[in-house]
């Protein structure tokens, strides 16, 4: 990523780190969080765009992988749009966006059509950082009630029901990450922090619900205490 303060471009690159190509080139644009599509033919970012109501705020954009046609604002509104996530299946795109005055979990198709909220915290609840599940039957991501609240990792169905949390626990829970088998959920957090190491982030691991809400009345627990 080629970045300044007021910039940032979407690159490419073989998998070993040859051919780097800039396949956006915005000079004192912000572009950022690139999503592979499921062929690989196509990426999801982010782009900061001049905002009716704020100065900047951000959109989705997709693009073809080559670079070689312009890209398509696909949410083209005036609120904030981030943390785009292709479904594996490739029917649905996940993202958070501001919807109803709260920050929620959006989908919608990969023309952008036919939005669905999947969350409702209303305006004082923030959902982030959506990941979809191999199958593409559930969406997993991070919850605050209130800034200032601490997160934790939620999952949902794809059509909106069994809205569940998976961690309830005294700390910060985030950026979760479904493994391609399905079996378990990553996510950092900073539950092993001590007293002389504050800071302290590390990655855990649970078991992914096969179900939601899981058959259990108490929630997943991390596999990593």
């Amino acid at each position: 990523m080629d970045e300044t303060e007021d910039s940032s471009d979407i690159w490419v690159m073989d998998a070993d780190g040859s051919n780097l190509t800039n396949i956006t080139y915005t000079p004192n644009v912000r572009e950022y969080q690139p999503s592979w599509s499921p062929s690989g033919t196509q990426l999801l970012f982010v782009r900061e765009i001049e905002g009716q109501v704020i100065s900047e705020q951000p959109d989705i954009f997709v693009m073809d992988a080559n670079g070689e046609t312009p890209a398509t604002n696909l949410t083209n509104t005036d609120e904030s749009e981030i943390d785009p996530a292709w479904s594996p299946d490739g029917t649905r795109i996940a993202f958070a966006g501001v919807r109803e005055g709260g920050d929620e979990i959006v989908t919608m198709d990969p023309d952008g059509q036919n939005e669905e909220i999947l969350t409702g915290d209303g305006p004082e609840g923030e959902d982030r950082a959506p990941d979809w599940s191999p199958d593409s039957t559930k969406v997993v991501f991070m919850n605050r009630t209130s800034e200032g609240e601490l997160w934790e990792i939620w999952a949902v169905n794809r059509d909106g029901s069994g809205d569940t949390n998976l961690t309830d626990n005294p700390a910060d829970d985030m950026f979760p990450s479904w493994s391609p088998n399905g079996t378990e959920i990553t996510f950092s957090s900073n539950r092993a922090a001590t007293e002389t190491d504050p800071d302290r982030v590390d990655i855990f691991a649970m078991p992914a619900p096969t179900t939601l809400p899981p058959p259990s009345t108490t929630a997943s627990r991390s596999t990593i205490e």
